[in-house]
């Protein structure tokens, strides 16, 4: 596999132009779910897509690309949280723009995976809590890791490994480290 990148980098100027990009990307959502807000999660993610479907274009990967691309608008959507009027039609409409998409770009078992953790992680942008949102990022992390070696995206096959750490800095920030606290206020109490 290295053999082939370094290949297409000495081939293709185009392909580390690719890869500088998902580097920027990478940086954007790595700081992402180092917030328990909601909001801001959405906000640098939704920024994180956009540098990622540019990502993909300059690769030719136009499943990736396209996703992406709907995923900043989902999540310019979603963002306005409680104000969001008929959060399920909205779930449902960008599912079906995923769908559509997936359909469209079809390239086999990769794409639909990435497709599928795309309507997953509306569901959750649309409806979870940030705890639900970081599970569902793990799994999306995991398939996207797969899609981007196939694509010899190295950027965002680091991204992927980077993403999965930050997430499980996370869980244990937001998630495990306080219930022990919660556990100590009860017993005080009692």
């Amino acid at each position: 596999m290295q053999e082939i990148i370094m290949a297409n980098m000495h081939n293709n100027p185009l392909f580390l132009v690719a890869q500088l990009v998902g580097f920027v990307g990478m940086i954007i959502y790595f700081f992402s779910f180092q917030t328990n807000k909601k909001n801001r999660i959405l906000i640098l993610v939704m920024l994180s897509s956009a540098v990622w479907g540019v990502h993909y274009l300059l690769l030719g990967a136009f499943t990736g690309a396209s996703l992406n691309f709907i995923e900043v608008v989902r999540n310019a959507v979603f963002s306005r949280g409680e104000k969001l009027k008929r959060p399920l039609v909205w779930a449902i409409l960008f599912s079906a723009l995923f769908a559509l998409t997936g359909f469209f770009t079809w390239i086999g078992i990769l794409g639909l995976g990435t497709t599928v953790v795309s309507i997953l992680v509306t569901f959750a942008f649309c409806f979870g809590n940030t705890r639900v949102i970081r599970i569902c990022a793990t799994i999306s992390a995991i398939t996207w890791l797969m899609y981007n070696a196939s694509e010899l995206s190295v950027a965002g096959t680091i991204t992927e490994g980077f993403a999965l750490l930050s997430l499980m800095i996370a869980f244990w920030r937001f998630d495990i480290r306080k219930k022990p606290q919660v556990k100590e206020k009860n017993d005080e109490n009692q």
